[in-house]
């Protein structure tokens, strides 16, 4: 679990120990320094694959193509770049994964990420020359990364990346010589002993004073009515006086993301609390894609963390909650990192009971 405070501290360290062109750069830098026990791997590179896009073409058969106008997230050095030419056909399929140095002749600068959610396609972009009214890059820079310092320069543009979403197929089908077999995921309407029941991650985020948990469970009851999701719901979530995994029924069937999406989560509660999420919990009531924290307030085990906001009920003074990140299948599911009160703003996993 990570303490996003510390990040700061950590930048403040880094840019005091750098010359003075460096430390003006690592205020655009995202640095942590792992604190002793923290073994946690982060998810902060991207390893990319040269594709093959077989087919991306328009309703009328037409390949996909338009301008685009770029607006950069470091303005200046970076400047707004309009009319940028972009073919919708990929070169590059990139896919986060953590880096284990093995055999290095450096010993690392201490410049570390944050988890990256997504997969990106990449494409061929092409850009006005400022000439021609395109945007002026920098002349040079002076970089910092995990490996090491040093200036760069003639910068180009050349590719766009774009969140990707890779679709998952929940038909299986298995095959002999003389048998063929299907199975297909059957979307269902009834929660109980015999059946299986729905859980998502809210599509909205909220401050930690949520009116404890029956404020909290009205969320989840709301965001499932206006889907029009049957119920009731309760939310994952922890306080000073009940543990999260005593909210659930110990004898809950299988959890499934919503109709419409239907993907096995967990086979039970016992699942739920060791970690072993059979996918991850990141289908909000609507069936859409969120890649979000979470506040849990709840421990791997699902029993109560330290902490927890006044139990919800308070956004105003100090203090950290506990979150979880709908992206993991693994114990951060719901242990992840805190947050802090006052500042947060995070979903709810819900579950029908």
């Amino acid at each position: 679990m990570r303490d996003l405070s510390l990040f700061a501290a950590a930048e403040r360290q880094l840019r005091a120990s750098l010359p003075a062109g460096l430390a003006s750069f690592a205020a655009v830098a995202v640095l942590f320094a792992p604190t002793a026990g923290d073994a946690q791997q982060l998810l902060d590179h991207l390893k990319c694959y040269k594709i093959k896009d077989v087919k991306v073409v328009g309703d009328d058969g037409r390949q996909i193509e338009g301008l685009v106008d770029l607006t950069a997230l470091q303005d200046p050095p970076f400047s707004f770049e309009p009319g940028c030419a972009l073919k919708v056909k990929a070169k590059e399929f990139c896919i986060p994964v953590a880096k284990t140095p093995k055999q290095f002749n450096v010993p690392g600068t201490g410049v570390e990420g944050h988890d990256i959610l997504d997969d990106f396609l990449c494409y061929k972009l092409r850009c006005p020359a400022p000439d021609d009214g395109g945007a002026l890059p920098p002349d040079s820079l002076l970089v910092i990364d995990q490996f090491a310092r040093r200036e760069v320069r003639k910068f180009k543009t050349v590719k766009l990346c774009a969140p990707a979403v890779k679709i998952v197929d929940t038909t299986t089908t298995s095959t002999t010589t003389s048998t063929t077999s299907s199975t297909t995921t059957t979307l269902r309407s009834l929660c109980g002993p015999d059946g299986v029941c729905t859980a998502f991650v809210t599509g909205m985020a909220y401050r930690a004073n949520l009116g404890d948990l029956a404020g909290a469970d009205s969320i989840c009851n709301q965001h499932a009515s206006d889907a029009g999701l049957d119920g009731p719901f309760v939310a994952w979530l922890s306080t000073s006086l009940v543990d999260a995994r005593d909210r659930l029924d110990p004898g809950s069937p299988a959890f499934y993301s919503p109709p419409g999406c239907a993907q096995l989560v967990a086979t039970g509660v016992g699942d739920l609390t060791a970690g072993l999420l059979a996918n991850p919990i990141v289908r909000d009531e609507t069936c859409a894609l969120r890649f979000t924290l979470v506040w849990t307030g709840t421990d791997a085990d699902g029993t109560k963390h330290v902490g927890g906001c006044a139990d919800w009920t308070d956004d105003l003074q100090a203090g950290s909650g506990l979150t979880g990140r709908s992206v993991y299948s693994d114990t951060r599911w719901t242990a992840f990192s805190t947050d802090d009160c006052s500042r947060g703003h995070n979903a709810l996993y819900c579950f029908e009971q």
